[in-house]
Formats: structure tokens, C-alpha cells, sequence
């Protein structure tokens, strides 16, 4: 318990594992193989940002462990919500708007993380961060991530007509203009919490250097 107590990310994201390792059993007894796919890739992609940290001397040098942490654990966090789309919630109602939440709440949370990426690309590349270029580059991703990912469920639920995979049945998006207007706004509202909060904590646990702006 006092572990539990000291790393409690830590067990949530082994926690979300199993839970998807089990709800992956089930996709596999029932036949959804495409569902089976996808939560096995989640699963991995889980777990790559701490396998990336533990083999790569460069991803140490500019990531800390701390901030590993942090993407698992979102990343975890995400890959639940969705789990719990497509079991249930999702489907809940016509009137429920889980979907539409979680294109909110998820991208607060990915794209409060993202602005590593632009943090080290200006310190690889300039040699010099500024906090204006982070903040627009990460918006950037907002905008390529979120279409991306509207792309991607498009394709699938074009592609396998049988789909269930993240909540869908086969059904081509109709509500695209919706999911995307939240994605922007979730992404937004991470662009202030990192202008307002965490610009100082993603610099400390990123690139050791003095060369930026606040």
C-alpha cells in the first residue's frame, strides 16, 4: 500500500495494461480481431516511452524519467478512456456525449505534454527556446494530430464496414466537424496550461540548458 501511496501512476498504468490485456482476451473470444489489433498497438505504445528511455542514451540525456512518467501515464489514461468507449459508453445513448468529451479531455492532456517535441527541436536546431515558438509549434500539432487522428478513425470504419474499434460500428464519421472543433478546444486550453503552468516544469525535465526565454 505504501507503494502504492508513492508511485500511484506507476500502478495505474500497469493497471490499465492488465485491464487491456483481459478486455483483449474478449475481443479475441468474440472474433473482433481488428479491435484485438488495435488495443494490442495501444498496449505498445504504452509501453515504448519507457523502453525508448531504458535503450536510448540520447532520450536520457534530453528526457527525465519524471517526464516518461507523465507520458505513460497519459498515455495510459487515454488508451483507457477509449477502452471504455468501446465497451460501453459509446453506445450508451443518442443522447450521450462521451465521444465528444474524451475529443475534449484527451487533448488536454496529449498536448500539454507535446511541447517537448518543440522544446527539443529548438534546442537541437537553435540552440535557443523561446516560449512564442513553443506554444505555436505545439499548436501546430494540435491542428496535424487532431486531423490526423479524424483521418485515421475515417479510413478504418471505411475500410472494415464489421468494425467495432473505438467505439464505432462501421459507420463512417458524421460527426468529424464536431470531434474536431473539440479536439481544437482541448488543444487550446493545453496551450494555456502550458503558457500559464508547466512551461517551466517541461523545460526542467527536458533539455539541460540555460538558453531560453521565458
Amino acid at each position: 500500500m505504501t507503494n502504492w501511496l508513492q508511485h500511484p501512476s506507476k500502478y495505474f498504468v500497469t493497471s490499465v495494461i492488465y485491464i487491456i490485456l483481459f478486455a483483449c482476451l474478449v475481443f479475441f473470444a468474440f472474433g473482433d480481431y481488428l479491435t484485438l489489433a488495435g488495443y494490442v498497438l495501444t498496449i505498445l505504445l504504452i509501453i515504448f516511452p519507457q523502453y525508448l528511455y531504458s535503450r536510448s542514451p540520447r532520450v536520457r540525456k534530453n528526457i527525465s524519467q519524471n517526464l516518461i512518467d507523465v507520458l505513460q501515464l497519459v498515455i495510459a489514461f487515454a488508451s483507457f478512456t477509449n477502452l471504455l468507449g468501446s465497451l460501453y459508453l459509446y453506445k450508451l445513448s443518442p443522447d450521450c456525449q462521451y465521444d465528444l468529451l474524451i475529443h475534449f479531455l484527451n487533448p488536454i492532456l496529449i498536448f500539454t505534454v507535446t511541447p517537448i517535441w518543440v522544446i527539443i527541436f529548438q534546442q537541437h536546431f537553435f540552440r535557443h527556446i523561446h516560449l512564442v515558438f513553443t506554444l505555436i509549434g505545439n499548436f501546430i500539432l494540435v491542428i496535424f494530430g487532431s486531423f490526423l487522428w479524424e483521418f485515421y478513425e475515417s479510413l478504418i470504419d471505411s475500410l472494415f464496414t464489421a468494425a467495432t474499434m473505438f467505439g464505432q460500428i462501421g459507420e463512417v464519421y458524421l460527426d468529424t466537424l464536431s470531434d474536431l472543433l473539440a479536439d481544437f478546444a482541448g488543444g487550446l486550453v493545453a496551450s494555456l496550461l502550458v503558457w500559464k503552468y508547466f512551461y517551466r516544469y517541461l523545460l526542467n525535465n527536458t533539455v539541460k540548458q540555460n538558453n531560453h526565454d521565458n
